[in-house]
């Protein structure tokens, strides 16, 4: 507990008329004296009795890499968990991780009157946290200051970064490329509720329209494929460059019906034609670590390594920074054109697309 500047001038006053007083005998001193040593007191004693609210955080969703969004606090009583029957006066602070980083902060002055909103940014992929809260805490007169700390803690999940994809990537996996895995856009399969990601031809307008809410067409696929496979790594400090490239390319398997199975360096998730089974590859992608490739031989491998993310679809190669930049063109062909990367034989052998090669790499 310390006196704020309008304290130390108060307490200056009062020493000042003390030595005064002592010095040429004035009473009229004494007045000043007294009100400022009350002033100092009762600021003293309504901070000593001042409690530690608790508090309770309304948490943003968790997001990839680049949304903001607002974060609520509301305090309550310690004991009781009702409302702060008496607000208390100062600023506060609500600590984020590194990864996180506060846009907008009001300024308040009244604590415990009404909520506390604040809008953070994701900026790094991961477990970003919040807390401790720390409250700066005045008197009525604004003669005494303290600090009280609200130690909860919480966290969300931030998503790496997605990319939109070049159409050569699904080309590869459509039938003109070497993957050769089609879908049968003409067999209608059923409604589902629209996702992040879903294209706006597919939403059905008449149900949507019914349900107030978007509704998107679904299409059985006529593969005969089981599944697909996807397997990724990336050397130490590439990780991000890893996270994004599946993170970017992942959306657009789920449009060809069949499981696909994700390897990473640290677990292996599987993806079917469910946009919300997503999530949990998400999720591992947030926290995802370096790691050679553990199945070379997947039907799309993703290897960054500190110059470049190659990825290798089928028998055909190319790079994520050439992928996920917008091309004028859908033909393979002159995406091949421009980059020198893509079109090229790779010297791993063609093997057929739904065999995962985890067999042969247990």
């Amino acid at each position: 507990m310390r006196l704020t500047r309008r304290g130390q001038v108060v307490a200056a006053l009062c020493v000042g008329s003390v030595f005064f007083g002592a010095l040429f005998g004035a009473r009229t001193l004494n007045a000043i004296v007294v009100s400022g040593a009350i002033v100092l007191l009762a600021g003293y004693l309504q901070l000593r009795s001042a409690p530690t609210p608790q508090l309770t955080r309304s948490l943003p969703p968790d997001g990839h890499v680049g949304e903001s969004h607002s974060v609520t606090v509301t305090f309550q009583d310690s004991q009781t968990g009702d409302d702060l029957s008496r607000p208390l006066i100062g600023t506060l602070e609500d600590r984020v991780s590194d990864g996180l980083a506060t846009v907008s902060s009001p300024n308040v002055t009244s604590i415990g009157t009404q909520p506390y909103t604040y809008t953070v940014e994701y900026q790094s992929r991961g477990e970003q946290s919040f807390g401790p809260l720390t409250l700066n805490i005045q008197d009525v007169f604004g003669v005494v200051h303290t600090q009280r700390v609200c130690r909860e803690l919480d966290s969300c999940l931030v998503y790496p970064k997605q990319y939109p994809i070049d159409s050569w990537f699904t080309k590869q996996l459509s039938g003109e490329g070497a993957a050769a895995v089609s879908q049968q856009r003409d067999e209608f399969d059923r409604l589902r509720q629209y996702d992040r990601g879903d294209s706006l031809r597919d939403i059905h307008w008449a149900t949507t329209a019914k349900r107030d809410t978007l509704v998107v067409k679904a299409f059985a696929s006529d593969t005969q494929q089981h599944e697909l496979s996807l397997s990724a790594g990336a050397v130490a400090g590439t990780s991000d460059a890893l996270a994004e490239a599946v993170a970017s390319i992942s959306p657009h398997l789920v449009q060809f019906g069949v499981p696909v199975v994700v390897s990473l360096p640290d677990t292996t998730v599987t993806i079917t034609a469910e946009r919300q089974s997503l999530r949990p590859l998400l999720a591992a992608l947030a926290t995802v670590g370096p790691g050679s490739v553990p199945h070379p031989d997947a039907d799309i491998v993703i290897d960054a390594t500190a110059d470049r993310t190659q990825i290798r679809v089928g028998d055909q190669s190319t790079t994520f920074t050439a992928l996920r930049q917008p091309s004028d063109s859908t033909d393979a062909t002159t995406h091949a054109d421009a980059n020198p990367a893509v079109g090229q034989q790779t010297s791993r052998r063609r093997r057929p697309v739904g065999h995962t090669g985890i067999g042969d790499h247990a």
